[in-house]
Parts: structure tokens; sequence; C-alpha cells
């Protein structure tokens, strides 16, 4: 008996060291990670250049392997604009590409501040293409590496819609397709082999309109005539051109290895700093007045926020009216939050969870200033949510509008009865029981009822425009219709304030708020590794959405129909 009771205190005492160890290595591993993760210490010295090296766009929030990050999208905007006032920083180095139009665009107008200032602002680059030579437009010099390989592509636009009417028809699959709006063109490619020529002349004025912004502003910056500069691109006289014609036609500056650009500049590439390794040294302020910045973005959903990732859709992120209304509801309560900027980067979604959205920021507008910023996309949804500010800023080249309503029904009847073999029995009473599900034909009274819930859900989203812009119902009709525009045309237009991006807003709410040094608060706030690790998600992504049965569970939805605020289009084009 005593060898027994010796034995199990052995093993317990074992177990305990067990224990004690797997305890000491979660400690160790994550002092190790949070070393590894952390911030470094920056040095700038005198006469240091920033680099803009980043390839790809800038996340609004950063998520780290152990924790979030500091370098999100204001945090790197902040950063860059402090560069007009640092004595260290010398000069600034453009060198990033495969970055969203917008971003560009506010970029850009930092660089100008800076390059007010006397600091010499340089590109160079291995290759150009047109979003690699908007954001060199500023440089005081272009180079280029001499390389016959390292080309010029300056070729005009091009956009293409794929229609799946006739793939979806052999398979059997048929879609309905009911629109608010002449203009909103959502779901028109399920249903048609072409575009309507609503949909194609708004498409067109958007895709036209942005190439002559940019033709407009490089040939300003670059001293070129406007004219002969977009004849000579749609001409093709641009596209895949040697560095040495490139120079002949005046779209860079000099032609050079980097060593020769590092001899002929005198800039020193010890000193080099990255915009995200700046932005570590130069923390956002803290202040007792704050300012609330949340960030809305991806497409439009009841419940909360993801990012998540699909094997047949690829990844995707969504914005919860629980998760929207829950921050709004945080920072409208908070007494030293005295004014909220929500940062709007949406085509829309569902209408309820806009809707719900809507209520709660227009509930915060009540007690304080509220301003939105439309990013890269305010679309249908995205303006939705946004009609309740005081005041709404959009860059030029943000897409915004898509006043409309669209829902689609999807028939799977011919797929799976006459294709697969698949029967159904069904039990049922009442005359609308069997609406929305996918296996039975939609009939013509359903249709007519659904256009009169939709019609009056379109009435609704055009009184919230009205009475948040002190626009007319007329008028917001005219403007209405699914119709997209580009953010100068809507600022024209009275249905957005100013033409500016964070830093306008924030510089604006703090003038509003007689404040001149605020605190930015920023919504959602960064999770740490635990939390996320408890969540079931890592890097951000959930592990519970990365799965084929969800999305076909999607597909089989027994109620898939849904009234949507949303806007699907344009990518970058050119």
């Amino acid at each position: 008996m005593k060898d027994k009771k010796k034995k199990n205190k052995g093993c317990l005492i074992a177990l305990l060291v067990v224990i004690g160890l797997m305890f000491l290595g979660v400690i160790l591993v994550s002092s190790f990670m949070g070393n590894l993760s952390g911030p470094k210490a920056v040095k700038v010295t005198e006469n240091s250049t920033l680099v803009l090296d980043f390839q790809g766009p800038l996340p609004y929030q950063e998520q780290g392997f152990w924790s979030g990050s500091e370098a999100g999208y204001y945090s790197l905007m902040e950063s860059l604009k402090s560069v007009k006032d640092d004595e260290k920083v010398s000069a600034l180095l453009i060198q990033y590409r495969n970055v969203p139009g917008w971003q560009i665009e506010e970029i850009n107008r930092l660089v100008r501040v800076i390059k007010n200032t006397g600091k010499k602002v340089y590109a160079y680059y291995d290759y150009l293409d047109t979003g690699s030579l908007q954001a060199a437009a500023l440089a005081d010099e272009i180079w280029i590496q001499p390389s016959v390989s390292s080309f010029i592509d300056l070729r005009g636009y091009y956009y293409s819609m794929p229609f799946y009417k006739r793939m979806l028809d052999k398979l059997g699959i048929r879609f309905t397709v009911i629109h608010m709006g002449d203009y909103k063109g959502t779901g028109e490619n399920f249903t048609q082999q072409r575009m309507s020529p609503e949909l194609r002349s708004n498409l067109e004025s958007i895709v036209k309109g942005a190439f002559h912004r940019f033709i407009r502003e490089y040939a300003e910056a670059r001293k070129m005539d406007r004219n002969t500069f977009e004849q000579k691109i749609l001409n093709g006289d641009y596209f895949l051109i040697t560095p040495q014609k490139a120079l002949e036609f005046n779209l860079v500056d000099h032609v050079g290895y980097e060593s020769e650009f590092l001899a002929a500049t005198g800039l020193d590439k010890e000193k080099f700093v990255s915009l995200k390794d700046y932005a570590l040294k130069n923390r956002l302020p803290m202040a007792r007045d704050k300012i609330a910045l949340i960030y809305a973005q991806g497409t439009i959903v009841m419940g909360k926020s993801k990012n998540s990732y699909n094997p047949l859709t690829g990844g995707a992120q969504t914005l919860g009216e629980e998760t929207f209304t829950d921050m709004v509801g945080k920072a409208g309560k908070r007494d030293d939050i005295k004014g909220i900027i929500v940062r709007v980067d949406s085509p829309g979604g569902s209408a309820l969870a806009s809707d719900i959205m809507w209520a709660s920021l227009e509930e915060a507008a009540r007690s304080k200033p509220v301003y939105v910023s439309i990013g890269g996309v305010g679309a249908s949804g995205g303006y939705y949510i946004s009609a309740p500010a005081h005041k709404i800023y959009v860059d030029s080249s943000s897409i915004v509008g898509s006043i409309g309503v669209v829902a689609m029904l999807p028939n799977l009847k011919e797929l799976t009865e006459k294709k697969l073999g698949l029967d159904y029995q069904v039990i049922a009473a009442g005359r609308y029981s069997g609406f929305g599900n996918p296996f039975k034909e939609v009939t013509p009274d359903e249709i007519q009822r659904m256009k009169q819930s939709m019609e009056k859900t379109y009435i609704e989203f055009k009184t919230r425009v009205a009475e948040g812009r002190g626009l007319s119902m007329e008028r917001v009709e005219e403007l209405a219709q699914g119709k997209i525009y580009l953010g100068d045309e809507f600022v024209s237009m009275g249905l957005a304030d100013e033409i500016g991006g964070l830093q306008e807003a924030v510089y604006g709410m703090q003038q509003e708020l007689g404040i001149e040094k605020a605190q930015i608060v920023i919504y959602p706030e960064t999770q740490s590794f635990w939390e996320r690790l408890r969540e079931g998600s890592f890097m951000g992504v959930r592990r519970d959405e990365i799965s084929v049965s969800a999305f076909v569970d999607s597909l089989l939805d027994e109620r898939p129909v849904r009234t949507q605020f949303i806007y699907t289009g344009l990518d970058e084009v050119f």
C-alpha cells in the first residue's frame, strides 16, 4: 500500500513539474515573440532620407503575429506629415508601387507639403507603369534603371466585366435580379450577356474620369502638354518603351543604376529610413481631449465583423453591424472623446444592417460632431451609413454613390432535377411559404411583392440621404438611380462636403472643436495574440471561416433572398 502511495505521489510531482515547465516555456516564448515582433529602435541621424518603399496597399490596421502593430494607415500618414518639420530628414525617396489611386492621392498631398518646405523629393524605379508614375509625379527627379528590360508601360485604360448567363444556362442555374434604380448594375452579369446602356455609360464615365485625372496631374507636374501626352498614350507610343526612350519623351529625368543615382544625388544609403520604421519613432500623441477614429471597412453584414478566407472565394472582409454599433456606442459614451470620425471603405451590403448602423451613427451625432472620411469606395450601403455625418470628406478618386437597391434570387431547380437527378418532396402551407427556396421557380406574384418591398427600402434610402444632406427628395432621385460617381463630382452635387483624406478630416474636426492637439483613439481596438487565439483566429483570419462547407451552406441557405445596398465593380483599371 505504501509503495502504491509513493508511486502516486511521484506521478503527481512529475505532472506538476511538466505543467510548470510548460508554463515556463509559454512565458519564454511570449517574451521571445514579443521582442521579435515588438517595435525596434530607429535611429534617424542628420541628412537621413525617408523611403516610401512598400509594395501593395497600406492596411488600415496591421495585425502582427503576436500583437497589434502601430504601423497602421493613420499612424503612417501622420509620420509622413511630420517629415516637413523634422530637420534630420533632408530628402524623400519614392519607390512604392501597386497602391490604389486613392492612397496615392492622399500620400501625394503630404508629399507636396514636404516638397514645399524645400526638402528634395526623388523617385527611383526598376520599371514604371501608370501607378508608379502617379506616385512619382511630384518628384524633383525621376530615375529609372538603364537596362532595356527595365521598361515603361503606359497603355491607357482597360476594364473587363465577365457575364455568366450563358455558362449558367448550361449548368441549369438561373437568377432573378430585381433593381431599384436604372443604373444599379449589380447582378446584370448573371442575367444578361452584355451591359445595359445605363451601366455602360456610368462605368465609362468613371473610367474615363479617373484616366483624365491621371493625365491632367502628371502632365501638370511634368510641364507637358496634356493633349499630346494623352494622345501618345492612346496611340501606344509609351507602351513597353526603353528607359532611354522614356528620357527622350520627358517621362523621366535620369537613367542610371542605383550607384549612379546615389552618387549624383548625394544620398547615403546607410541613412535610409523606411516609413514603417519611422512611424515607430513618431508615436501618435497623447492628449486629454480625444477624437475617435472608427474604421468601417468591408461588405456590410449582420453580426460581427470578420476577416475570413474561403478556398473557393478567397479572402474577404466584412463589416458587421454588431461590431460597428458597439464601436460607435463606446465612442459616443466616453466623455473624453469629443468627436467621432468614421473612415468608410465599403461597397455596401445588407440593407437591414446598413440601417441599423445608420441609426447608431445618427444617435451619436446628436451629442457630438461626427465626420465621415471615405477612402477607396463609399457606395450603396457604404454611403447609407455615412448620411448622418455633419461633414463628409472624399478623395477625388473615391468611388461613391450607388444610391439604389438590388435583390438576387438564385434558382437551382434545373441543375438539381435535370442535371443531377435530385428529386424533392415538399410539405408546405401558406401562399408564400416557399419564397426564397433556391430549388423552386419564383412566381410573378412573388416578384411583384418583392418589388413593392424594395420600393419602400429605396424610398427609405433616399430619405436618409435627403435629410442628412439637406436636399429635396426630387433632387436625390435625380442623383440616385444606383449611379456611381468619382469624389470630385460627388462634392459638386452636394452629396459630400470636401475633397480630403483622413488628415484633412482630423484637422477639420480639431478646428470645429477648437482644440490644437487631440489624441486619436482607434477602433476596432487591436487584439493581443491570446485574445485572437481565444476567439479562434490567427493573424486576423478566423479559422471557422476556412472551410468549403461554409461556402456550400451559404449557397443552400433556406432564405438566400436579402435586400442589398451593394456596389460591385471597378478595381484599378489602368
